[in-house]
Order: structure tokens, then sequence, then C-alpha cells
């Protein structure tokens, strides 16, 4: 066999292989770092759209219980003057018999009213629009113009987070369409029922959601401090295989990356714990320090000590976990500062090798939620305050899965039909064994449309029935 002289064997020196390894480490860093940074601000996007799809839903419920009532009648203030747009209704205003002069409120001008109150209190805004506005104040801004623009084009919703009243705000908005109420003051504009009108549009500040500018960083430093220690480790192992000779020298420099690898723990924002592989503490960061208030006292001691103690065994199986699997992602508990208080923390718990791949221990990083989860607390206090709004509103109302079974029902409902106990709805309603061959139900889910419709009860009683899809 001869070689070919032409062909060259190029090799790699052994020291060029740590860097390739290190590049990988990076690229593997660096993408873990953009997954979580984009995961974090679209979960901030999806519970700030739930809470502006929340306050929506309650106003379009305000406006369809005074549409369903053909107005309110209150009475007449420097604040609630008549209004001109009902001026040719006989009964726009009425005396009663104790001398008191009521003026009839249209569904707009309630809604408009509750607007104002809203804002006055600083909840969050919303805004009754129409490219064609009877009333000049309800003329759009250049964000719901362009949103109504859309909904002639056939969108049935527009929301993006926009600077906003001198703040970053989502802002969403869906069409508002022409009922017979409406007829009485946009008739004349030669509206229709089902005609596009206008839109309903809603305001929610971002600050209370999005995630803090610390917590960012902290995660930047936190992947930083993973990624050191990642290339500490890349190098290491590189220099134990590279420099088996010079052993004394590998272990100052293993002792001087250990320092930087505690420096740049103790760098990160978010608290660090390290332990033995028996859970004992070993190390604590400066961040545990100035958060919690525990120092040296805890080294040697087992960490389910800073925990509550219902979490105890939460510490025990993440380090077993760490063992079996390396990782322990995404565990909740309540960590104990030095006084005594209760904070809701995220720990991400990963296993400490050295460059053999032996374990050495666990390293747990401490994120405080507390913000979260007040924010969590806020959206479960506004579904209960629409809960308890439709519980109360003086109509039948009842919320339908689509098997057919009665989720929820209002106190109106249950004193009429009966309480629904989880059965379908046909069983409830009409007695029926199977679904209705007429049922709307899929109708709407389908076509995700309101749908409005007569209703005869099986004892005779008709109903003009509303069906809303609801996500």
């Amino acid at each position: 066999m001869h070689n070919d002289p032409s062909k060259k064997v190029y090799s790699i020196p052994l020291k060029h292989y740590g860097w390739i390894v290190i590049g990988v480490w990076t690229l593997v860093a660096a993408a873990s770092l953009g997954w979580n940074l984009v995961q974090d601000r679209a979960e901030s996007l999806r519970v700030a759209r739930n809470v502006a799809l929340t306050n929506f839903e309650r106003d379009v419920l305000y406006r369809r219980w005074a549409s369903a009532h053909g107005g309110v009648y209150v009475p007449v203030t420097p604040d609630t003057p008549p209004t001109p747009y009902l001026a040719r209704m006989p009964e726009r205003d009425i005396v009663t018999p104790s001398g008191r002069r009521l003026t009839l409120l249209n569904p707009a001008y309630m809604t408009r009213q509750i607007y104002e109150l809203a804002q006055e209190s600083g909840l969050p805004r919303g805004h009754l629009t129409s490219l064609k506005p009877l009333r000049p104040q309800n003329a759009p801004d250049l964000w719901e113009r362009k949103a109504l623009e859309a909904f002639e084009r056939g969108a049935e919703e527009v929301s993006e987070v926009v600077w906003f009243d001198g703040q970053p705000s989502m802002r969403l908005m869906r069409p508002f369409r022409i009922d017979v109420s409406c007829l009485t003051c946009h008739e004349e504009q030669g509206y229709k029922v089902g005609d596009l009108r206008g839109g309903i549009s809603v305001s929610i500040p971002m600050k209370p959601i999005l995630i803090n500018t610390s917590h960012t960083w902290s995660l930047i430093l936190g992947h930083l401090a993973l990624w050191m220690l990642g290339v500490v480790g890349i190098v290491l192992a590189g220099r134990q295989i590279s420099l088996s000779a010079a052993e004394a020298m590998g272990a100052r420099e293993a002792a001087a990356a250990a320092a930087m690898a505690v420096q740049a723990v103790d760098g990160m924002l978010d608290g660090v714990v390290i332990t033995d592989l028996r859970g004992r503490i070993t190390h604590i960061n400066k961040a545990l320090t100035e958060y919690f208030g525990w120092g040296r006292e805890v080294i040697g001691e087992m960490a389910t000590m800073l925990v509550a103690e219902r979490d105890s065994d939460k510490v025990l199986l993440g380090i077993t976990e760490c063992l079996e699997r390396g990782y322990k992602r995404d565990t909740g508990c309540d960590f104990l500062t030095k006084d005594g208080r209760e904070v809701p923390v995220l720990v991400n718990a990963s296993l400490i090798t050295d460059p053999q791949g032996l374990p050495l221990g666990v390293i747990a990083v401490i994120r405080d939620i507390t913000a979260l989860r007040q924010a969590e607390m806020a959206l479960e206090a506004e579904r209960r305050r629409l809960m308890s709004l439709l519980e109360e509103l003086p109509a039948y109302v009842n919320l339908k899965a689509p098997d057919y079974s009665i989720k929820f029902a209002n106190r109106f409902f249950r004193e009429r039909f009966g309480e629904p106990g989880g059965r379908p709805c046909y069983q409830v309603m009409r007695g029926y064994k199977a679904p209705c061959k007429d049922c709307h139900l899929m109708k709407v889910l389908d076509a995700h449309e309101p749908q409005e419709r007569e209703w005869t009860h099986r004892g005779g009683r008709s109903y003009h029935t509303y069906d809303y899809p609801f996500a």
C-alpha cells in the first residue's frame, strides 16, 4: 500500500479540544439563558392578557345586564345630567311620587360612568369607542383606531403591549356589535342589529405583572455562574489529563478555580446553598445572608433547617433526585428567614461532580417568588369578584363545559332549576337523557362567537338566552 503524498494528515493538539468543549458549553448556556428569558416574558404576557380579558368580560356583563333591562334610572346630578341622545324618548326623565327627578341611563352612558369611576380609583382602564362616535369624547386614540380598522377587516381581537399613559401596558380590544337596545341612539346613523358599532378596549399596566429587573439580572448572573462552573470543570479535566506529571501545580490551579467559582456564586443575586451528599450545608452565598439573614452558623447543619417543617421532605427528596437524575427543577417551598418569617421560593438544584463524574454535593439556587405569588393572588381575587358578580346577577347564569356538564350556576339559576351538581345541562334544564337536537353549545364553541336565541322551558315559560364562548 502506498501513501498518497498529495494528501496531508492534520491532527488537533490536545489542548484545542478543551476550547472546542468550552465553545459547545458556551452555546448550551446561552441557549438555556435565552429560553428562560423568553419563557419569563411569555408567562408575563399570558398573565397580563388573562387579566385584561377578565376585565373585558366583566365590562361586557355590566353592559349586557343594563341592555337586558332597557337601561337604568338614576337621580339627576351635576355629574349625571340627562343624556341628549335619549331626548326623543318620552320617558327619559321621570319624577317619583316623592318628588325625586330621575333620568334614564342607556348602557353606553352607564358603561362610561363605570369607566370614569374605575379610572379615579386607580383600577384598569376601559373605553367604549367607535370610528363614528356620537359623543366626541368617545373618539378612539391612535391604537384603538388601528384596532377598529382591523375589526372591519374581520379581526375578532387585538391585544399587545404598548406604551400607554407613561408606562408599558397590555391593551386588549374586542369588537362591539349593534343589538336592539343600541338602535335607540344609533338607528339614525344607519346601523342595523349585528352591525359593527365599535369596540371595548381595556388597558392593564404591566409594571405589577412583569418580573422585575433584579430577577432578569439574577437569571443572567446565575447562568454566568453556571457557565463559569462548567468552564472550571472543563479546564480542570483538561489540566488533569495534560498535566498529569504536575499534580502539585494542578492542585493549586484547582484551588484557585474553586475560589473563583465561590466568588461567582457569591456574586449571584439569587440565594445559593451548597450541601454535601448527606444534605449538610457546606456553603451559602452573600445573597442568602442579605435576603434571609442566615450566616456562618448554618454551615455543617442540615439544609432542612432553612425551610418550613412541612417542606423538609422536599429538601431530602430533591437531593435524592439530584443523585439519580443530576438535577431537580422548580421545587416550590416556603423558606425560613433567620427571624422565623416564611418566604415563598422556587428552588432549582443540580448535582456537583468532580472531573471524573463522581458526585461531590448539590448546589441549589433559591429564587424569591413573592411578587409572582402576589400577582397570582390578585388574579385569583379578580376571578372571585367576577364569580361573585355572576352569583348575584339578576338573570339565570350558568357555565357549561364541552361535555355539557354545568360547572357553575348562580343563585337565580339554582332557585329556578335546582342544584346542577355537575350534571349535564340537558338533564338539569330539560330532563332529557341525551343532548338536545337543537343544542347551541357546540355552535358557540365552534364559531367562538356569542349567540342570542329564544328558549322555551318544558313548563311553557320562554326565555331570551345569551350564549357566550368562555375560555
